[in-house]
């Protein structure tokens, strides 16, 4: 019982590594894994730490502890919105508190400056599905409740098309990956603590700059 109790671990072991080989996010039985990948080149490094929004108070508890002392440069996740262009912005607030987790807070890296883009970059479709998506998001206790149906939140039209997603994502990164150009010839090392979805192209581009 104790051998086949040990090989069913270190199989769980194996296959959560294969799972997280090219990702920087898995889900293993009830565990929630987020990846950390630290490039470097020429004593420069560059740390992509895979970030989740609604996560356990000691997750990021501990990622404050871990970079307090940090002394590079922090490229931040976080679409701005200079122009007020968003009229539903997406709260996770009662998700946290339903699933009785904490919420993802600014103030965990130091020396932070924003690496992501503007609502008003985005074309006016784009605009649209994120205060679409916002209102979803912000519905979910009436979902729940039943004061909204699943039908009139989506207002019948489907949100994350494949124009939609590449704009939130491919557009974001390759504005990431030019913070990253402008930021990489100095001194200071840089970390990135981006959605884990975001950060398989960006190893791609360290890659393919020798890092």
């Amino acid at each position: 019982m104790i051998l086949i109790t040990s090989i069913l671990v270190l199989l769980s072991i194996f296959i959560l590594k294969i799972s997280l080989s090219k990702k920087y996010f898995a889900i293993f039985l009830n565990f929630v894994f987020m990846k950390q990948k630290t490039f470097e080149k020429g004593g420069k490094k560059v740390i992509l730490l895979g970030m989740i929004h609604v996560a356990n108070e000691r997750f990021y508890q501990k990622l404050k502890n871990d970079f307090s002392n940090f002394k590079g440069l922090t490229l931040n996740e976080g679409v701005k919105d200079s122009q007020g262009l968003l009229t539903t912005k997406a709260s996770y607030q009662f998700i946290s508190k339903v699933v009785g987790l904490s919420m993802q807070t600014k103030d965990l890296f130091p020396n932070q400056v924003s690496g992501d883009i503007d609502v008003s970059e985005l074309d006016d479709e784009s605009i649209q599905k994120m205060n679409k998506l916002g209102k979803i998001i912000n519905n979910i206790e009436k979902l729940i409740s039943g004061e909204v149906q699943i039908k009139q939140a989506l207002d019948g039209k489907k949100v994350l098309d494949e124009n939609f997603k590449k704009q939130l994502l491919q557009f974001r990164n390759q504005r990431l990956i030019g913070k990253i150009k402008e930021n990489i010839t100095n001194d200071k090392d840089i970390l990135i603590p981006w959605g884990a979805a975001h950060l398989p192209e960006i190893e791609d581009f360290l890659k393919d700059q020798g890092y």
